[in-house]
């Protein structure tokens, strides 16, 4: 059955439909690929791409080993470099861009939203962002609670304050996470990762996070103690090499959390919002189970936005009050200008 879920999965995240009923393809994609691909050229720019380099290379903190390319604009599943030459984007932005680039509904979307009101405080009602979190509960089929930040790792570090505070007057706050994980940069995430290269140059680790090998539940198991408040899990491992999880080990780990009174949180900054053709990677690894299962916690980012860093995560009905007024916020997470396109993004 595993290899069926990984050829399924495997397929579904290797393309996305775009507008105009062109396939964009996955951000899973090796930088190898991307380097090499080029469809057509043209020269209609002026533009110095050494000029660009030399200003980029003086400012910018050399923390990415870049391709020799610099792009300019971009329209459906290709990109154009300053010199005019095109490319076909196998890239993605990593997993962000859904509907590709320039998509005439995002646009429009920008434009009107952008002239209405872009940003405002979480101290007031905006539209957009109760209508937003309506939309993204409906699709994870269970009544719930949504907060908005800003990015994929910004909605990690709310996973990991809500375990904290489910576990915090039974004195537990670990979390248990699976080796060849990723769950973003922060130092927060960095100790949840299950990569020691991710943790290179940055210690000592916050303390609070133990790694087991993943699809093993007898690990996940034997690794829980008196001091264990949650599991956090990718449904599916990116950088782990696009590993799905096993139907068995979702089961058990749901069945096992509840046993032992402990959150079962998944990471869904990369394998959600439809990469494996269903909302949610669990649906799409579950859907041929006949089951009631629902993580009690779930973070998105990513696609959620096409582009617009937009990052959120949900929590179950029963725990949603674990955060409350003054425990946990963000300046620009939930913007109507964000938010906008987020369901514009669903709309299309």
């Amino acid at each position: 059955m595993i290899n069926t879920i990984r050829q399924k999965i495997k397929s579904a995240m290797s393309f996305q439909l775009g507008y105009n009923n062109k396939l964009l393809p996955s951000a899973i994609i090796s930088k190898k690929s991307i380097s090499t691909t080029t469809v057509a050229c043209s020269n209609n720019n002026n533009k110095s791409s050494s000029h660009i380099k030399t200003t980029f290379e003086k400012n910018v903190m050399a923390t990415y080993g870049r391709f020799d390319i610099c792009l300019d604009h971009g329209n459906g599943t290709y990109v154009h470099d300053v010199k005019g030459k095109k490319y076909l984007d196998i890239g993605g932005g990593i997993a962000v861009n859904a509907l590709g680039h320039a998509h005439p509904e995002i646009v429009k979307t920008i434009h009107e939203q952008a002239s209405k009101l872009i940003h405002c405080s979480n101290l007031y009602y905006t539209e957009s962002q109760g209508n937003l979190a309506n939309r993204l509960i409906e699709y994870l089929g269970e009544n719930g609670k949504v907060f908005f930040s800003n990015s994929g790792a910004e909605a990690n570090e709310g996973l990991y304050k809500l375990a904290r505070a489910y576990g915090q007057e039974s004195k537990r706050y670990k979390i248990i996470t699976a080796t060849n994980s990723f769950h973003g940069r922060t130092l927060g995430g960095i100790a949840a990762t299950g990569q020691d290269k991710i943790k290179k140059g940055f210690y000592p680790m916050i303390d609070g996070f133990d790694h087991v090998p993943f699809n093993d539940l007898n690990a996940m198991e034997n690794t829980i103690d008196d001091q264990t408040s949650a599991i956090l899990i990718e449904g599916i491992q990116g950088e782990g090499g696009v590993t799905p999880a096993t139907p068995e080990y979702l089961l058990g780990l749901r069945k096992l959390c509840d046993e032992k009174n402990i959150l079962l949180m998944f990471d869904s900054v990369q394998c959600g919002h439809f990469r494996s053709g269903r909302f949610q990677s669990y649906q799409r690894i579950l859907e041929d189970i006949e089951n009631t299962f629902q993580p009690d916690a779930i973070s998105m980012a990513k696609s959620l936005g096409g582009g617009i860093p937009i990052g959120a995560f949900w929590v179950k009905e029963k725990h949603s009050s674990l955060l409350s007024a003054g425990m946990h916020g963000t300046t620009y997470g939930g913007n109507p200008l964000s938010c906008s396109i987020a369901l514009t993004i669903l709309d299309v």
